[in-house]
Protein backbone atom coordinates (compact mmCIF):
# COMPACT_ATOMS: atom_id res chain seq x y z
CA UNK A 1 0.00 0.00 0.00
CA UNK A 2 1.29 3.42 -0.91
CA UNK A 3 0.79 6.14 1.45
CA UNK A 4 -1.27 9.22 0.36
CA UNK A 5 -2.53 12.61 1.42
CA UNK A 6 -5.41 14.04 1.10
CA UNK A 7 -7.13 17.85 1.25
CA UNK A 8 -10.01 20.07 1.01
CA UNK A 9 -13.87 20.86 1.82
CA UNK A 10 -15.70 17.27 2.21
CA UNK A 11 -18.94 19.20 2.87
CA UNK A 12 -21.55 19.05 0.05
CA UNK A 13 -19.99 21.23 -3.45
CA UNK A 14 -16.69 20.62 -1.50
CA UNK A 15 -14.06 19.55 -3.75
CA UNK A 16 -10.99 17.28 -2.12
CA UNK A 17 -7.29 16.67 -4.03
CA UNK A 18 -6.25 12.91 -3.19
CA UNK A 19 -2.34 13.00 -4.04
CA UNK A 20 0.46 10.13 -4.19
CA UNK A 21 3.69 9.81 -4.97
CA UNK A 22 3.02 9.25 -8.65
CA UNK A 23 0.11 11.65 -8.85
CA UNK A 24 -3.20 12.20 -7.89
CA UNK A 25 -6.57 13.80 -8.47
CA UNK A 26 -9.83 15.50 -7.39
CA UNK A 27 -12.95 14.94 -7.31
CA UNK A 28 -16.20 17.20 -6.05
CA UNK A 29 -18.43 16.03 -3.31
CA UNK A 30 -22.33 15.96 -5.11
CA UNK A 31 -24.32 14.29 -2.62
CA UNK A 32 -23.88 13.97 1.00
CA UNK A 33 -25.89 12.26 3.78
CA UNK A 34 -23.32 12.37 7.11
CA UNK A 35 -22.21 8.73 8.07
CA UNK A 36 -24.32 7.13 5.29
CA UNK A 37 -23.16 8.42 2.06
CA UNK A 38 -20.89 10.26 0.08
CA UNK A 39 -21.10 10.48 -4.20
CA UNK A 40 -18.37 12.57 -5.95
CA UNK A 41 -17.28 12.95 -9.09
CA UNK A 42 -14.54 14.49 -10.99
CA UNK A 43 -14.94 18.31 -11.59
CA UNK A 44 -15.81 19.68 -14.78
Amino acid sequence: MVDGEDAGDAGLGGFLEFRFPDGGFDMEVIQLRPRQRVVWREPV
